[in-house]
């Protein structure tokens, strides 16, 4: 038989002491209640067996009462994280109430930093507020709800625990409630299983939460909530959407380009919009109300009617008030092969505009047929852009057939900040509920479906959050347009701001057939970002004067955000500058451009007079 040595005989002792201490502390605050109901309300510790080997127990540290203030001395020490984000100051608020109602000399304060190896005292009574290092602020934390509040009591500790700031605030204020109504004489005196969880903020309680990481910021985007955390890994994501679908979320799509992993889940009240951005470590998570028909379309059966063609229309027409010629505008048609189109922005809110992008749709119609849109891009609300969907959508309401507007944009308030277009809005939106077209707001990750065209949306705003939005540019889409194999990548108005994202969290999946010079050849594009893209074809939409300037910086100058359009030993064959001219292109799927058609203005195109129908291949 093995002999009990003299340290082990004291290690004995000791347990055996600490045990009786511990009975007596838990009688002088109440008696222990019948039962536990939850794990979380016991701690395990080590004991010695007779043989000297460790073994676990479980001891009940909850009580029936929880005592914070007895005759005139406080009982519990206050506890905040180590580094303080607004905790200490609801800590000063509990501090103050409890000095006051029992009328102590002193509260004891502290924080939860320890040394290395050091353990927190189980047995020690705390109010821990906000999110401290302690297994008891973890496990509740876990179990509280965005936009909500938790106290409770698990074991020896009481535990306020919130997400965000505002709610860990009430929940100070309502523990202060509570001790005001405990107060018996001059003793606080807590049910040992108080638990209260509070609704504070509604946007936020929508949110299903992200386990083991920390909401970086809070962003109220345009109909639509984003989350948004940092220094996170995919697995982060992967362990989300596993989340999403146990708590009876359905995933409706998934994407994957570079490093970029989005997906779309929805539960019949809420769809939630999943976009992990792995170059900068930052799981975006954006709520909005579920509406089925709003989920963006999947491919579906069609018959063919026509070849697929595609048309860029310039906009260099004059405005009937002025004899200067605007530079700046975007028109693009895509004709599908069901005959019915897709049309990326459109141009200014001129008369004229309207009356030319209305005749090449009709010329291009299956003959006999109404001309049906299936789907109108905006990129962003700015007038040479957003403008012609005013003007030709009051112009033709009889004579056309609407089914889609897709857009992101920023809130009244950031476009009261740094714009002056969100009149736009107030027109659009009666124009589409007239047409009965379904408004889709588009985000990253998401891919439309229309005949034989899939459209990849690369990049909204919500992408470029929580940078400061300072520059109306920075709201544009970024669009990849497929045919099979071809794509198409149209930058729109992308800023100098948003490029950077772009670039980096795309990389070199950006490479395509054709490109749409970013922000009509101004600030936008850079030399890094076609070099990813590597077009064959350049669409430039942009006038005559302003194209020639451009031509001879990005010649001159190696460092001009165009140059590469003029480098060596790039794949670029063909620039095609909008001006005046209406250009039309025949699309094969996976070879791309067959035919190339150029005509000197829309009445030239009506009339059937070409300009040239050179395609270099």
């Amino acid at each position: 038989m093995k002999q009990f040595s003299a340290t082990r005989i004291y290690i004995l002792i000791l347990a055996v002491l600490l045990t009786v201490a511990v009975l007596c502390a838990c009688s002088a605050t109440g008696t222990l209640p019948g039962e536990t109901t939850a794990d979380d309300l016991c701690t395990t510790e080590e004991s010695v067996t007779s043989t000297g080997e460790a073994a676990t127990e479980t001891v009940d540290l909850s009580a029936e009462f929880l005592t914070v203030a007895e005759d005139g001395v406080c009982l519990f020490t206050i506890v905040t994280p180590d580094a303080d984000n607004g905790e200490n100051a609801i800590a000063m608020t509990i501090r103050a109430a409890i000095l006051d109602l029992a009328g102590v000399s002193q509260v004891e304060m502290k924080t939860d930093w320890r040394r290395d190896g050091e353990e927190h005292d189980p047995y020690a009574f705390e109010i821990l507020i906000g999110q401290t290092d302690y297994a008891e602020s973890s496990s509740v934390l876990r179990d509280t709800p965005y936009g909500a509040y938790t106290i409770r009591a698990v074991g020896r500790k009481i535990v306020l625990s919130a997400w965000d700031n505002a709610s860990l605030t009430a929940a100070g204020k309502r523990l202060v409630a509570l001790m005001t109504t405990a107060l018996q004489g001059n003793s606080i005196v807590l049910a040992g299983d108080v638990y209260e969880e509070t609704v504070v903020d509604e946007a936020l309680y929508r949110f299903p939460t992200v386990p083991n990481a920390q909401i970086s910021y809070i962003y109220n985007a345009f109909l639509n909530d984003q989350l948004i955390y940092e220094g996170l890994t995919e697995a982060h994501y992967h362990d989300y959407l596993a989340s999403l679908e146990n708590r009876g979320y359905t995933c409706y799509a998934d994407y994957s380009r570079g490093t970029v992993r989005s997906a779309t889940y929805h539960n019949g009240e809420y769809t939630l919009n999943v976009i992990y951005e792995g170059y900068y470590e930052q799981l975006n998570v954006i709520l909005e109300p579920y509406v089925k028909e709003k989920l963006p379309p999947k491919a579906a059966a069609y018959e063919k009617v026509c070849d697929t063609a595609f048309v860029q229309i310039g906009t260099e027409y004059k405005n009937l008030s002025t004899d200067d010629a605007p530079q700046n505008g975007m028109c693009y048609i895509w004709r599908l092969e069901d005959g019915t189109f897709v049309i990326l922005d459109g141009g200014f809110n001129y008369a004229v505009g309207a009356e030319n992008l209305y005749a090449v749709l009709k010329q291009l119609a299956p003959e006999g047929k109404k001309i049906v849109i299936s789907a109108w891009f905006i990129s962003h609300f700015h007038g040479d852009h957003a403008g012609a969907f005013v003007k030709f959508a009051n112009s033709y309401r009889t004579k056309i057939i609407l089914n889609a507007v897709v857009f992101n944009m920023p809130t009244e308030q950031e476009h009261l900040q740094v714009d002056h277009t969100w009149h736009y809005w107030g027109t659009i939106e009666p124009l589409m509920e007239y047409y009965g077209a379904t408004m889709y707001i588009a985000h990253p990750g998401q891919v439309y479906h229309f005949a034989n065209a899939k459209i990849d949306v690369l990049y909204t705003m919500e992408m470029y959050a929580p940078e400061k939005f300072t520059y109306y540019n920075t709201s544009s889409l970024v669009l990849d347009v497929q045919f099979g194999e071809f794509n198409m990548m149209m930058l729109c108005d992308a800023s100098e701001y948003s490029n950077p994202y772009i670039r980096n969290n795309y990389g070199d999946s950006l490479k395509s057939e054709v490109v749409q010079v970013a922000h009509h050849g101004y600030e936008g594009g850079s030399f890094e970002l076609y070099a990813l893209i590597d077009p064959i074809y350049v669409l430039w939409p942009v006038g005559g004067t302003s194209f020639s300037k451009m031509v001879q910086n990005g010649v001159i100058y190696s460092k001009d955000r165009n140059a590469y359009f003029f480098a060596e030993n790039t794949r670029i064959l063909q620039i095609f500058q909008a001006g005046k001219t209406v250009s039309i292109f025949t699309i094969e799927e996976d070879v791309g451009f067959t035919t190339y058609t150029c005509y000197a203005s829309v009445e030239n195109f009506v009339a059937g007079v070409v300009k040239s129908t050179e395609l270099k291949k």
